[in-house]
């Protein structure tokens, strides 16, 4: 019954998207950021992942950052730059994968309608 529920659950998903933009909590955004800070330095005690990382590194900033200023990074952004930023994105087209029957699926143009 999996692909008979996604015409109900999209629309779901869809508002819980933009109440997580518009009612994010500073203790959820604090949660989120120890969250981040703790799986990014979990992710050091993997080579593979460490490897990773400064390769994604030298693409986007061309170098090498510190822990510090990662970290640094994460504290520094505020409840104002998060809901920014989520704003921004529900701004934009959507995009959408489907696996299998795709009937009753949304249109990329419903959910961004839904989401505006």
């Amino acid at each position: 019954s999996g692909h008979q529920d996604v015409a109900e659950l999209m629309p779901v998903a869809l508002a819980c998207i933009r109440e997580a933009v518009d009612d994010l909590s500073e203790d959820e955004m604090q949660r989120a950021k120890a969250q981040m800070k703790v799986a990014w330095l979990a992710a050091l005690e993997s080579s593979a992942a460490r490897a990773e990382q400064i390769a994604r590194q030298h693409l986007f900033f061309g170098r090498v950052l510190p822990r510090e200023e990662i970290i640094g990074r994460i504290d520094a952004l505020t409840l104002a730059d998060v809901r920014q930023a989520g704003a921004k994105a529900l701004l934009s087209a959507p995009t959408l994968a489907v696996v299998g029957e795709t009937k009753k699926i949304m249109t990329q143009a419903k959910i961004a309608e839904f989401l505006a």
